[in-house]
This record gives C-alpha cells, sequence and structure tokens, in this order.
C-alpha cells in the first residue's frame, strides 16, 4: 500500500498517483486548464472539457481543430481551428469566432498578450 500522502497545497491525505477526470473519446494532443475545468483538443477532432474533479465531458467545438496552441484565460479557450486559424470559445461553449485570418502554424500566450506564427 502507498504510504504517502499529497503534499500540496490542498490540504489533502491520501494516496498520490494520478487521478483519471475523463476518458476521451480520441486521444489528447493538447491540456489546458484554469484550476477548476480540464480543456483537451485531439487533432481533426474537438475541443471538449470536463470539470477537473471530474463529471460529464462538454464538447466546445466538434471541430476540426488543429495543433499549436491550447490557452486559457478568464474567459475563454483559444486553440487552432478550422483552417489553422486562431479560435475563441467562451469556456461555457457558444459561438466561435476567429482571431487570425490566415493560417497558423504555432501560438503561443504570455500574460494577456497571444504570439503566432
Amino acid at each position: 500500500m502507498d504510504t504517502n500522502t499529497d503534499s500540496g497545497t490542498n490540504d489533502a491525505a491520501g494516496p498520490v498517483g494520478p487521478v483519471g477526470v475523463a476518458i476521451a473519446p480520441a486521444t489528447p494532443n493538447a491540456l489546458a486548464s484554469d484550476g477548476t475545468t480540464l480543456f483537451w483538443t485531439s487533432f481533426g477532432g474537438a475541443l471538449q472539457s470536463t470539470p477537473i474533479t471530474g463529471g460529464p465531458i462538454s464538447t466546445l467545438d466538434p471541430g476540426p481543430v488543429g495543433e499549436g496552441l491550447l490557452a486559457v484565460d478568464d474567459v475563454n479557450v483559444y486553440y487552432i481551428g478550422d483552417g489553422n486559424r486562431i479560435a475563441k470559445v467562451t469556456k461555457t461553449g457558444g459561438a466561435t469566432s476567429y482571431i487570425t485570418v490566415a493560417s497558423v502554424q504555432q501560438a503561443t500566450v504570455l500574460g494577456s498578450t497571444l504570439y503566432w506564427v
């Protein structure tokens, strides 16, 4: 039996190890979290989410989505959407809007600034 305990800041006690929160229908290629929700994309698939404590999987954008970006701020999830453009959708889902009109290969977020090539 594993006698190690969680030494994180959440004051939880118990065995240390991985905790499964969702079974994705396709292999995720990017993961991001805002501390409450886990978001992931599957290449050519969807942008999906689930609470970090486990629960139902929500589809935020049925896709197809690409590789190269998955970032979250207080309101939105940013990712490579249809046509390899940078897309955003609210963390609760809804209409997707596009930030770029050109195809994007890679992108990253630093603070509140989005960079892409």
